[in-house]
């Protein structure tokens, strides 16, 4: 006896959410295959061969929390055929969810800046009319620096508010992508081997605690036992 090794794409929309229907088209897929195998001039056309064979996915992972908060919700069970992206499961979020709305409305504000802006308008007025008067010698050169020294303050003021504007958007999205980490999603289509953990229960970071087992299962490797004569 010998073996042949090969992948054949499998698309899982054709599957069903029952790990035993599973089964049966693995089963039905390893018949096909055996079938459509050549056959030598010692095997009857009409004789249907069977041969034994190995089913493998592609990859199997294990799903882990990552970060240590309680589960929310499981939206999946096991034998669920799932695809890229879709969310398996959630994390309670309350708090990060009032973080990033707190860092939203510090990013929409704009009243600081607007005053900001109007005091540079002011001062920049008062400097202006101060040189003016200056070179009148209606005013001292006190006075003109006075106007000078509350211009330059109300620019750095103006520039230090627009500093913490970027910063209140870099929070926000900071806030965002935290708040991201508590919905977790499958990294590819395939199926729901095993669920470990249940909602309510603490999802933690380590290896020995998972929240559940996919498998991918397009394409599959499939490795036939084969009879010397059929080579």
């Amino acid at each position: 006896m010998t073996r042949r090794e090969g992948f054949y794409p499998l698309h899982c929309p054709a599957l069903q959410q029952d790990e035993l229907t599973l089964l049966k088209h693995l089963f039905a897929i390893a018949s096909c295959l055996a079938a459509t195998l050549p056959a030598t001039s010692t095997i009857a056309a009409e004789t249907a061969a069977e041969y034994d064979c190995i089913i493998e996915a592609r990859q199997y992972i294990e799903i882990r929390s990552p970060v240590e908060a309680i589960i929310e919700s499981v939206n999946v069970r096991r034998g669920d055929i799932v695809t890229r992206g879709q969310v398996v499961a959630t994390l309670h979020s309350g708090p990060e969810r009032a973080a990033l709305e707190l860092a939203k409305t510090r990013a929409r504000t704009q009243g600081e800046i607007k005053v900001a802006e109007a005091r540079v308008a002011i001062t920049g007025k008062k400097l202006r009319r101060a040189e003016e008067l200056f070179a009148q010698n209606f005013i001292s050169a006190n006075a003109r620096d006075e106007a000078r020294a509350d211009f330059q303050l109300a620019t750095e003021d103006l520039g230090r508010t627009r500093e913490n504007q970027k910063l209140a958007e870099q929070e926000a999205r900071r806030a965002a992508e935290v708040l991201a980490l508590r919905t977790i999603t499958s990294p590819f289509s395939g199926v729901v081997v095993e669920v470990m953990l249940k909602p309510g229960e603490f999802g933690a970071t380590t290896i020995k605690d998972p929240i559940m087992k996919l498998a991918e299962i397009d394409p599959l490797y499939v490795e036939v036992v084969l009879p010397v004569n059929l080579y």
